[in-house]
């Protein structure tokens, strides 16, 4: 008991200086914490901008698809959205801002509809196996695109194989 009181009254500073270096730990823990807690953040934000893109370039898509399947006969009146087979022969010219074909899908029920949310249809031919008779519908084979530039300038394209037949 007696050498219990004088470890308390002894004031040689050496309890200051543990409190001092626990409090040290537990700042570099709790900015540690904080900088995890942040970039979570950053990535979830990410996340959600990155799906909010694929859902917008998917719904383009399938409007350009449902514009399709509207058309009677696209050889004779070809949409111009709907490119010829081998056009695109890079996945580079997909990401050519500049081009003028692709079809913007502003009037879609996309909610907040942008100028950034583009379509474009490309034809891959006939179908291999469907019918060379010359009454016969023949299958033409298309691969649809849709575009959306995310919020922080990157592309997001989807691409969808569609079949009609005419």
């Amino acid at each position: 008991m007696k050498k219990t009181l004088q470890l308390l009254n002894n004031e040689e500073g050496s309890l200051i200086a543990i409190v001092l270096l626990l409090m040290a730990v537990l700042t570099v823990i709790g900015i540690s914490a904080s900088n995890t807690a942040i970039t979570e953040s950053q990535i979830v934000r990410n996340e959600t901008s990155y799906k909010r893109s694929f859902f917008r370039a998917e719904a383009a898509a399938i409007e350009a698809i449902q514009r399709l399947q509207d058309e009677m006969n696209l050889d004779v009146f070809p949409p111009t959205y709907l490119m010829p087979i081998g056009t695109i022969t890079t996945p580079n010219q997909l990401l050519d801002r500049n081009d003028p074909a692709w079809g913007s899908a502003v009037s879609s029920g996309l909610a907040n509809p942008t100028t950034d949310v583009e379509f474009l249809a490309v034809s891959t031919g006939i179908q291999t196996g469907s019918s060379m008779a010359m009454g016969a519908a023949q299958v033409h084979s298309y691969v649809v695109y849709g575009r959306e530039q995310d919020a922080r300038g990157g592309d997001v394209i989807v691409g969808i194989g569609y079949t009609k037949p005419f």
